[in-house]
């Protein structure tokens, strides 16, 4: 099963890990709010903010499998939707900050393109570190944008990457209901049918 927040944090593993991405750089998978609980917030930062997602309602959500008890007997289904996600990478560093938002967005869509289904479509790795996404059926950088706050005392200079991102999210009944018991025999008693 994939979520979006699962999505978001294994691109920010990768990020994390790679030795082109400079050390310094925070992340986070929560639209900051600067004014309040995230102020303390260490810049430069990368927020990838969910701008969208959306259940594809063009397919019907999928019964793809039984859950079964010990005995193997049916408690629940498991079931499958399509979504399509829009998320900002946007990058914010104070005026004057060396490297530039731009040097590190550059740096961010380099190593993004190693996931990049349209480039060299690798897995995105488990956060959890249980393998792989197997469940992202596409991941595309598809925009590039400045994105610069002259509002605050500081000014930021950003750069924003906008992302694509289709994947299969997986539940069963059970998650949602409970087990169900499972029902052996139904006795109706005897039914009198009339010509």
């Amino acid at each position: 099963m994939t979520d979006i927040e699962t999505i978001l944090t294994s691109i920010a593993s990768v990020l994390n890990e790679h030795d082109h991405i400079p050390n310094d750089l925070s992340y986070s998978v929560v639209e900051l709010d600067k004014e309040g609980q995230h102020r303390d917030v260490e810049l430069p930062v990368l927020e990838l903010k969910l701008v969208r997602a959306e259940k594809d309602e063009s397919r019907n959500t999928t019964a793809v499998g039984d859950v079964t008890d010990e005995n193997e007997n049916h408690t629940g289904t498991e079931h499958e939707d399509w979504w399509s996600a829009v998320v900002y990478a946007d990058i914010l560093t104070p005026a004057g900050q060396s490297p530039p938002a731009r040097a590190i967005g550059t740096e961010v869509r380099d190593v993004l393109k190693i996931y990049d289904t349209s480039s060299l479509d690798q897995p995105l790795p488990d956060p959890s570190g249980e393998g792989i996404l197997s469940d992202i059926t596409s991941f595309t950088r598809s925009e590039i944008s400045t994105q610069n706050d002259f509002s605050l005392s500081h000014s930021l200079r950003g750069d924003r990457t906008r992302l694509e991102i289709d994947y299969e999210d997986a539940y069963t009944s059970n998650e949602l209901l409970g087990d169900q018991p499972f029902i052996e025999s139904v006795d109706v008693g005897e039914i009198d049918v009339q010509d």
